[in-house]
C-alpha cells in the first residue's frame, strides 16, 4: 500500500465517531470511504458529513474494492472475526485495544494477517499520553533511581448504567478475566 490510504471503519460508536474518524480525516494521506455498523443510528451518526458508503452488512463491507485498510473499533469480543474477515479480503488492519479477549483469538488474528500478507497494528493510544511520556522521561533521566517494579492503576471505570448496552462491564464481551464486581466481591465469573 502506498500513497493515499482509503479506510473503512468497522464499528461506529463514540470512539470511532469522536476520535478515529476525525483523526483519519485530519491526516493528509487518508480518507474514510466506508463505514460498517449493524446499528442504523450509529451508522448514520458517524461522520455525518462524509461521502462514505455505509454498510450494515459485513460481507458487502469487506468486498468493497475501494477499501484499502480497515479500522476495527467494535466491542472486544468482535475483534477476531472482523480482523480475520479483513485479512481474508486482503485489507490491512488497525484494531482497537485490547487485541482480543483471549490469547487464542489474538493468535488467530495474527495468523490470519500473516497468511494473507496484510499489515496488522493495534491502536495503543495511551503510549503517547502526556503523563506516560513524562514518566518515561523521568526514568530515562534517572530521576527515579533504579526502577525495579511499577504498579499502574488506570482509573477509567464505566458504571453499568453508562450506556444501554455497556459491553465494557460484561466480561464475556470485554475479556480481561473477571468483572469489576467479581473482583470486589471475590467471586469468579
Amino acid at each position: 500500500m502506498s500513497g493515499r490510504v482509503r479506510w473503512g471503519v468497522a464499528g461506529c460508536g463514540w470512539v470511532a465517531r469522536d476520535y478515529v474518524i476525525p483523526a483519519l480525516l485530519g491526516a493528509e494521506n487518508c480518507e474514510v470511504v466506508a463505514l460498517l455498523d449493524p446499528d442504523p443510528a450509529a451508522l448514520a451518526g458517524a461522520g455525518r458529513s462524509l461521502d462514505a458508503v455505509r454498510y450494515g452488512d459485513t460481507e458487502a463491507f469487506f468486498a468493497a474494492p475501494e477499501v484499502d485498510a480497515v479500522y476495527v473499533a467494535t466491542p472486544n469480543h468482535l475483534h477476531a472475526p472482523l480482523v480475520e474477515a479483513a485479512a481474508a479480503a486482503g485489507k490491512s488492519v488497525m484494531c482497537e485495544k485490547p487485541v482480543a479477549p483471549t490469547l487464542a483469538e489474538a493468535r488467530r488474528m495474527v495468523a490470519a494477517c500473516e497468511a494473507a500478507g496484510v499489515s496488522y497494528a493495534t491502536a495503543f493510544d495511551q503510549r503517547y499520553h502526556a503523563a506516560h511520556r513524562r514518566l518515561r522521561g523521568l526514568v530515562e533521566e534517572g530521576a527515579l533511581g533504579t526502577v525495579c517494579s511499577a504498579r499502574v492503576h488506570y482509573a477509567c471505570w464505566l458504571p453499568p448504567g453508562w450506556a444501554e448496552d455497556n459491553w465494557r462491564v460484561d466480561p464475556a464481551r470485554a475479556g480481561a478475566g473477571r468483572s469489576w464486581t467479581s473482583r470486589r466481591t471475590g467471586s469468579t465469573s
